[in-house]
Order: structure tokens, then sequence, then C-alpha cells
């Protein structure tokens, strides 16, 4: 069969074949193929006859991606295939030659058995050409080694080119197909998937645990591997929200809890100093103050002050105020303060003005919000309208509203309720 992936060798261009495993309806999945392969592509299938063969064809290296034949997606979340043993697919990338549409759910019972694209029969040829040209790419699916490469470096790397991906975290040696589902892999490997769409991180998931705490149980992997998949099947219902800073503190301070012996409570305000995000622009001597000032304000010894009786309002001469007014007029208000940022109530910062890490500082205020919510509804106290976390050298200030918060810090002075009214009087709730 004529055609190939182009490839430059010296000084001419010769056409490469894009090899596959086939799972299953190797028939099928030729005759699906025939429209793309009589173009730009020869397909070269290789069926292996066990779990151990098909791993020792993904070692080789030169096996692109997995084809299967399943005419009816009703089956999805079953065997993937019943003359091989396989019922999760990791890696290479997995693409499903199916007879109708799926459903919403059916997609996402592929998705999890490892199912990256999925083709419909008859094909789209200007779609499925295209894909299968990413997919046929080497760097269709990049590895790197986590003790070489720390998750939160792939993630924050990702996140400042705005990139999309699907990324798989094994450990060492973990074939790339299993006879295990995927809800019972953690029994024998830890394994899990990040989902990240234009930088952002949308969804995390091992086959036991969601979100948080899934990201969480992937930072604790100090060796294994991480692959970038360009092509994935999005998650139907994301399960994360929040920034990646955030969401990185967050996953930090679960493991953190674990582990600690330094006589925090738990469900107390979680330390900074577990991951500190690259703060771009600044010197490594502004740096290092703008982390210290942050582990200065998760010091053990906290005073918490929460405003809560009488909410923050503005009079109806105010109210023009508020609207004009800015951060940098509230520096300059209360001089005691070094940064100010206003942020939404995940913690993506809006706005900042002042000298330090906005993101890190709003991540955070998040995280503080949501637990003081919590111990606030407990007590009974009412609705929170702001409150103020006070160090041996600097205090965090921080003002909620409907849709958003304004969280500042500063030196610790002996008159932190009189900044903190400050705070409240230029952005207090004017609803």
């Amino acid at each position: 069969m004529q055609g190939g992936l182009l490839k430059k060798q010296g000084n001419s261009l010769v056409r490469m074949p894009v090899q596959y495993l086939c799972l299953a309806g190797e028939t099928e999945i030729r005759d699906a193929l025939k429209p793309i392969g009589d173009g730009p592509f020869a397909f070269v299938g290789h069926r292996p006859s066990s779990i151990a063969g098909a791993h020792s064809m993904l070692k080789s290296g030169s096996v692109a991606l997995a084809l299967i034949h399943i005419p009816d997606p009703s089956v999805a979340g079953g065997p993937l295939s019943a003359a091989l043993p396989a019922q999760t697919v990791l890696f290479p990338p997995l693409v499903a030659v199916v007879g109708r549409t799926p459903t919403t759910d059916e997609r996402d019972l592929f998705r999890i058995q490892g199912v990256a694209h999925i083709l419909e029969r008859p094909l789209n040829i200007d779609r499925d050409t295209g894909v299968f040209e990413v997919l046929a790419r080497s760097r269709s699916w990049m590895t790197a080694s986590l003790e070489r490469m720390p998750l939160p470096d792939v993630l924050q790397t990702m996140a400042a080119h705005r990139q999309s991906g699907m990324l798989t975290i094994t450990a060492h040696g973990m074939p790339g197909l299993s006879s295990t589902p995927w809800s019972g892999l953690d029994k024998q490997f830890l394994c899990g998937r990040l989902y990240v769409i234009e930088g952002r991180l949308v969804h995390a998931e091992t086959s036991s645990l969601v979100s948080v705490k899934a990201l969480a149980a992937m930072l604790r992997m100090d060796a294994g591997l991480i692959r970038v998949h360009e092509v994935f099947l999005s998650p139907s219902t994301p399960n994360m929200k929040g920034s990646l800073h955030s969401n990185l503190i967050e996953a930090a301070w679960h493991n953190d809890e674990g582990s600690r012996t330094d006589g925090h409570a738990a469900g107390s305000l979680p330390p900074a100093t577990s991951w500190h995000p690259p703060v771009g622009g600044v010197t490594a001597n502004e740096q290092h103050a703008e982390v210290e000032e942050i582990e200065e304000l998760t010091d053990s010894d906290l005073q918490i002050d929460v405003d809560e009786a009488t909410p923050a309002r503005a009079s109806s001469s105010q109210q023009g105020e508020v609207a004009m007014t800015n951060l940098d007029a509230l520096l300059k208000f209360a001089n005691d303060l070094r940064t100010c940022a206003k942020a939404d109530k995940e913690g993506n910062v809006l706005e900042h003005a002042g000298v330090g890490d906005a993101e890190s500082i709003c991540a955070i205020a998040a995280l503080s919000t949501q637990a003081v919510e919590h111990v606030s509804e407990l007590l009974g106290l009412g609705t929170v309208q702001g409150y103020t976390f006070v160090g041996h050298k600097l205090a965090m200030y921080v003002q909620d509203r409907p849709e958003d918060f304004v969280v500042a810090v500063g030196e610790a002075t002996k008159s932190t309720d009189a900044t903190m009214k400050k705070v409240a009087e230029k952005f207090g709730s004017v609803a």
C-alpha cells in the first residue's frame, strides 16, 4: 500500500508507514481506514496475541496508536476485546471505530477505558485525516520521567503556553494495556489522568480518587512517567475549578495534613511552603521576599478576627466613591499595606497592585475564606463579611463580596482593626 507520513531523511522526503496495534476487528478496521490509507497514510497493523506481547511492541517504540472496532457503543465499559483480555488502555492513544454516534454516557465510559478518539463510520475525511496526522506523530504522546520533570513543572509549562492535553501519570514498568478495569488499577499501580484545556487544569482522576484528592495523590509520586497526549476525549463533567495555583496549593494542603507534626489542627490554613509557583518579571531576591511574606502569614501563631456582625455597606453618597476607587488608592489610603488584589471566588486574580505574589496570596485567601465560612457556619456566626489574619510580622485582610473578594497584605501593626475598616470602607459590599 502506498502513502505514509512524510519524513525528511537527508535532502529528500520519504514516506513512513503508521504502525498500530489492532485490538479487535482487524478486517473492519482495515476497511474503515482505507479512505485515509489510500491518501496520505500507509497503515500497518499488528495484532498481539497477549497483553505481554502488546507491551513488548509498545516498548519497541514503533507503534503510534491502537485501534479497536466496537460497532455498538452500548457495550462501552465492558471488555475491549474478546480475543485479547484488555479492559483499560493507558497508552498509546486508543481509537475506537464505532457504527453510530455514542451517547454522552457511552462517550465517558470510552474515555475512562482510555479511548482518545472515536472514529465514526462513514469517516469524515477532513476531520479524521487531521486527527490521525497528530496521532501518528511521535510527539502525540510525549513522555518524561517524574524524576527529571516534576508534575507541577509540567502543568506550569502548559499553563504558561496555554496548551491543552491529557496527562497520564504511571509508575515505572506499568503496561500500556491492562486486563484490569480502570476502577481496580490502583490496587496494582497508582496511575492517574489530568486534563488541561488551554492551560487550565479542569479534571483529575485516579481509579479511586477524583478532583483535588486525585491531584494530591499524583503529586505524592516522586518516581514514574508522565505522558502528554495531544488527542483526547474531554470529560463530560469536569471536576476541577479555580486556578492552577489554588489547586496545587490545596492538593499540597491535603498531602500535608496527613503528616503534620507541628501542632496545626486539621482544616487549618494550608501552609504556603508546600508549593511556590514561579513569579514572572521579578528578581530572585524579590521572589524570595514575596515567599517569605506568605510563610509569615501562615505561621502557626495566628490571630484571626472575623467581622460579621455589621455588614460593611456604603451609604448612597459613598456608592459612587466605591465604584471609582481602585487597589492603588487603597495602598495610599492604608500605608501599612504592601500588596492588595481582587480575585473571583475561586482565587483567580482579577487585578492587583503593589509588590507581592498576588496569585499565591489570592489562592490562599480563597481557601482560607472557605475555612472561615465553615467555622462561621458551625458556630452560627452568620454571614462573614471580612476577616483578618495577624501574624508576628504581617497581617492579611480579606473583604468578601457577592461575586469576588479583596485581599490585602501588610505589616502587622497595633492598628489592624483600623486597617480592616479601611479595606471594608473601600471595598465593602454595596449589594
